[in-house]
């Protein structure tokens, strides 16, 4: 009996450092696998006031109140915001012939990514 006991709890504990070891090498953490892909910060999407999405438009936006940065969204697609970046991202966007708009919105991170958050604005135009 002893014997099987033996082999029994080696098993286990090999196991036990396989399963550590697969979390580890896959980066699985606290319960969220992670991935190598870099996730957008936020996700912006720009409509008119009928509701149409907006093309070519311009975003300046800072995070935590930093250094002011530009995007060029050429698509009517949503359009990404800094990728991997967590924090309070202050958003202004503007286009040729609309008023600017503006919009706030947190973003935070789990042990792997940051959570993306999406925002539309509506530009009201001239």
């Amino acid at each position: 009996m002893r014997f099987g006991q033996n082999i029994f709890n080696r098993v286990t504990v090999l196991l036990a450092i396989s399963m550590l070891l697969s979390a580890f090498v896959t980066g699985a953490y606290d319960g969220v696998a992670c991935t190598t892909e870099a996730r957008s910060s936020v996700d912006i999407s720009v409509l008119d006031t009928l509701g149409l999405p907006l093309r070519d438009y311009e975003v300046l936006y800072q995070i935590n109140q930093g250094t002011v940065q530009k995007t060029i969204c050429y698509t009517s697609s949503p359009c990404a915001i800094d990728f991997e970046k967590a924090g309070v991202f202050s958003l202004t966007v503007s286009k040729s012939g609309f008023q600017s708009a503006m919009g706030e919105v947190t973003v935070s991170k789990d042990v792997c990514h940051v959570i993306t958050q999406r925002v539309t604005l509506t530009l009201k135009a001239f």
